[in-house]
């Protein structure tokens, strides 16, 4: 557990990428329309002794779009911009935090796919959002905005997204189910981690991990090859003829996610069976891989509806949740030809995203301590006691 910075950070870049964050309401609806300069100088006035902490503070207005346009081309150009901002200030012999404003509704795209661009940063790397537009009554904007340049402070490195105070790995984070309200903006769900930090009562605790990958001087690494439109997502449904199998190879397509049920399970029976649908794209070189909808780590070999699956061709995508694996999947199709040296790419942990001795039992100190301080809203919190009591049962 960590008090207040103690240390000066050297230099802080904020970037402004758009989203519900900065939307304002037009006559088409509400759309990003406030500049990231005046959001931070907001932030500031309230919070004035963040200052004292930064030494320098650099804000750059980096496109300003709702995340539901957001792809790999952004994915890539925002990498870059992050990479050439830790090598500035490193060559200015300056300790580093980056923040970035991001719509909520693929910012675990873009914190995934950051973090296989940008490898070993070595300093934090937060995203962040809202649930509300910067002046809606009751916004959380402001509220997170301050969160996240509070989380830069910190002694940590890695990709992560910033929110209710709460913080969850770039590679490690689903965006849940729950509804908006005016009372709900806990939105954001770590998948079978822990949190990697939260800030409780003023005081920050961060978990080892975060801590791990905090250097400094470390080697980073810049690659933002990624092929857009060489992996398809395919969420099964009971009972379904599966014709979204059918067009994948005429399509172009060098890799498949299913999305199947709970440990990794898919029809096999029954006249929908899939088994025929993952033969054919394995014999014709197309990399199947399978996770869950839940998000959760899978074990194929425990049900028969998987390892027919695995019998059949395809991989398992232990516990890596679906739109991690999307996105490493097409950075790894932008660095290879070979489907071989695509699949050791995925089963190589770069940014803590994957662990095939991780079978969904670990331990939730952070989650525990923001519950018992009440960070976490009524449904949340269920949902977090009832892991927690899942992971102690198996234990």
């Amino acid at each position: 557990m960590s008090p207040y910075p103690t240390s000066k950070l050297g230099r802080l870049y904020i970037f402004g990428m758009g989203g519900t964050i900065s939307s304002g309401k037009t006559r088409n609806g509400y759309k990003p329309v406030f500049a990231i300069e005046q959001m931070v100088d907001e932030v500031l006035r309230t919070h004035p002794t963040l200052k004292d902490f930064i030494g320098d503070i650099r804000i750059k207005q980096l496109m300003n779009i709702d995340s539901s346009n957001m792809g790999p081309k952004g994915w890539a150009r925002i990498s870059r911009a992050f990479y050439t901002a830790i090598k500035e200030a490193r060559d200015d012999n300056l300790t580093v935090g980056i923040v970035g404003t991001h719509g909520t509704d693929t910012m675990v795209h873009t914190g995934s796919s950051v973090s296989y661009m940008v490898e070993n940063p070595g300093c934090p790397i937060v995203l962040t959002g809202s649930q509300r537009g910067w002046t809606e009554a009751g916004t959380d904007a402001k509220r997170n905005l301050y969160f996240s340049i509070r989380a830069t402070l910190e002694p940590m490195g890695g990709v992560y997204v910033g929110f209710h105070n709460k913080l969850t790995r770039g590679t490690r984070t689903k965006k849940t189910e729950t509804p908006e309200t005016s009372t709900n903006f806990d939105i954001f769900k770590p998948t079978n981690v822990d949190y990697d930090g939260a800030l409780i009562e003023d005081i920050f605790k961060l978990s080892s991990y975060a801590l791990s990958r905090y250097n400094p001087s470390s080697k980073i690494k810049l690659d933002d090859r990624i092929l857009p439109g060489s992996v398809k997502m395919i969420k099964l449904e009971p009972d379904d003829k599966h014709k979204e199998f059918d067009h994948i190879i005429e399509d172009g397509y060098r890799g498949v996610i299913i999305e199947a049920f709970g440990q990794g399970g898919a029809p096999i029976k029954n006249g929908s069976s899939v088994i025929p649908k993952i033969k054919e794209l394995v014999k014709n070189n197309v990399l199947v891989f399978v996770t869950s909808q839940t998000g959760q780590a899978i074990d194929m070999e425990r049900y028969e509806v998987g390892k027919k699956l695995l019998d059949a061709g395809a991989r398992p995508g232990r516990d890596t949740n679906p739109e991690a694996l999307y996105t490493k999947k097409m950075c790894g199709f932008g660095r290879y030809e070979d489907t071989k040296d695509v699949e050791k790419f995925i089963y190589t942990d770069i940014a803590g995203e994957i662990d095939e001795e991780n079978t969904g039992e670990y331990e939730t100190p952070i989650a525990e301590a923001c519950i018992l301080r009440g960070l976490a809203d009524k449904r949340i919190r269920g949902q977090i006691l009832g892991d927690i009591g899942l992971v102690r049962a198996r234990n």
